[in-house]
């Protein structure tokens, strides 16, 4: 039986071609497509025209050859499963697709050392810039050079992120204004800037009206140290908890949830992030919400050269259910 034969690609359509076919030279339409050189507006448009008829696509690996550049930003996230830095990486994505380049994404998995390898295989590939989401415990030696860093404000070389202590700040505010005076904390992990920070802000507005954490645990992120903290405490030793996480404040719900006790009316509960569990929990949780698109577009700007100003990137206090007035 004869083999069946395999379709071959159509042949590539060149800049070289596509101005034969206009009738200019591959000098206008490349300047017409970039923008350049002293074309009359009818030209430009009557290329450009021509282009969008044919569905030409440049070649970045001919543009790269040219210029010396690969048109790719890499993108270093510390855990893709964390629902925040999907949002992340999709308005990074679409802030350096914008400006015609593409993103080459890599998970470090919280791990120093694969976050490590992931700097050197990108700069290996010749990447036009690099963004850096940094997993706890990254120091600032183990940032090269020129790499944009989305950490915490305390740490100097971040060039971008929220503003942590500020969101830790109105979480506590919040609770206060509702009448809470004993109020537990989820703390996060001690070797992360941003726990910390979140911690931080929320602490040094308890310790100005005279009161502290009680009880405050560290611990990892995730949903079982929330139901953890449910299954050890017992809600008479507070009536609210801070989580510096939706996903320990989200466990925490659950955990408590588990014991038969109720989300707010015997504990209230905060969280820190607005991600997507924190409308789909019931009760639906009050948290802090980060501004992914302004990160992003911060980010992406600095990586293309486009600004150079160190952002701490505001958060908005948000009200839900989980949440209500210390019942006296």
């Amino acid at each position: 039986m004869p083999k069946s034969a395999v379709p071959s690609a159509p042949p590539r359509l060149t800049i070289a071609k596509l101005a034969r076919s206009i009738g200019v030279s591959p000098a206008t339409v490349s300047n017409a497509l970039n923008d350049r050189g002293h074309l009359s507006a009818r030209t430009r448009a009557r290329v450009l025209e021509a282009v969008a008829q044919s569905g030409y696509a440049p070649s970045f690996t001919a543009k790269a050859l040219r210029t010396g550049r690969t048109q790719t930003v890499g993108l270093i996230l510390p855990n893709i499963t964390n629902p925040v830095f999907p949002l992340m990486a999709q308005e990074i994505e679409r802030e350096v697709s914008a400006r015609g380049q593409a993103v080459m994404l890599m998970d470090s998995q919280g791990d120093l050392g694969a976050q490590a390898r992931a700097l050197e295989s990108l700069r290996g590939r010749g990447v036009d810039a690099i963004i850096l989401v940094a997993c706890r415990g990254t120091q600032q030696g183990d940032v090269p050079d020129g790499v944009i860093l989305i950490d915490a404000p305390s740490n100097p070389r971040s060039d971008v992120s929220s503003d942590h202590f500020l969101g830790g700040q109105l979480a506590a505010r919040h609770l206060l204004d509702l009448g809470h005076r004993r109020i537990g904390a989820l703390a996060g992990p001690q070797n992360s800037r941003v726990a910390q920070e979140r911690y931080r802000g929320a602490a040094s507005v308890l310790h100005a009206a005279g009161l502290d954490f009680v009880p405050r645990v560290h611990s990892s992120y995730g949903l079982e140290h929330g139901e953890s903290y449910a299954a050890q405490h017992l809600p008479g030793a507070c009536s609210a908890v801070y989580a510096v996480s939706d996903s320990l404040a989200v466990g925490l719900i659950r955990g408590l949830q588990a014991r038969g006790l109720r989300v707010p009316d015997d504990l209230s509960v905060m969280g820190f992030d607005d991600v997507v569990w924190a409308e789909l929990i019931t009760p639906p949780l009050s948290t802090i919400r980060q501004n992914a698109p302004a990160i992003a577009r911060f980010a992406v700007r600095l990586a293309m050269g486009e600004s150079v100003e160190t952002r701490a990137v505001p958060v908005e206090l948000v009200v839900r259910q989980s949440t209500r007035p210390r019942q006296v």
